[in-house]
């Protein structure tokens, strides 16, 4: 008969690893999206279309939400801020992205969602309440 407690810590380790993987694949979409933008203001002021890159953006943006509750600003040349649910900046309109990480709670030992914030690590575990995060 398996040890309950050992099961329970697998459950927890294998959590901990989907955590850690979403927040990868948060990471790369918040790059992303950053990325797209830059392309999206140089090829504007060379006075060419972005229209595509706009598209490529925009569906990254969707992916994004698919994860995390997030919501967008219109910023300067086309660009948008990518707001993380309650305000806090993932993508900054005028360039610039801030990552999301994880950290364990050393008084609980679960895994923590955070985002650098002011040089330290921010927990935001709660304001992750919808997207395949949020559950």
């Amino acid at each position: 008969m398996p040890n309950r407690g050992s099961s329970l810590s697998q459950a927890r380790r294998d959590a901990d690893g989907q955590i850690g993987d979403q927040v990868s694949q948060v990471n790369q979409l918040v790059s992303q999206i950053d990325t797209i933008q830059t392309q999206m203001k140089k090829s504007e002021l060379s006075g060419e279309e972005a229209s595509d890159l706009r598209d490529q953006r925009d569906q990254r943006i969707r992916e994004l939400a698919k994860f995390v509750p997030i919501s967008t600003v219109p910023g300067p040349q086309g660009a948008v801020s990518v707001l993380l649910d309650g305000g806090m900046s993932l993508v900054a309109a005028e360039g610039g992205n801030t990552p999301l990480g994880t950290q364990i709670d050393a008084t609980s030992g679960m895994t923590r969602i955070t985002r650098m914030s002011a040089g330290a690590a921010e927990d935001v575990t709660s304001r992750i309440t919808s997207g395949s995060m949020g559950g």
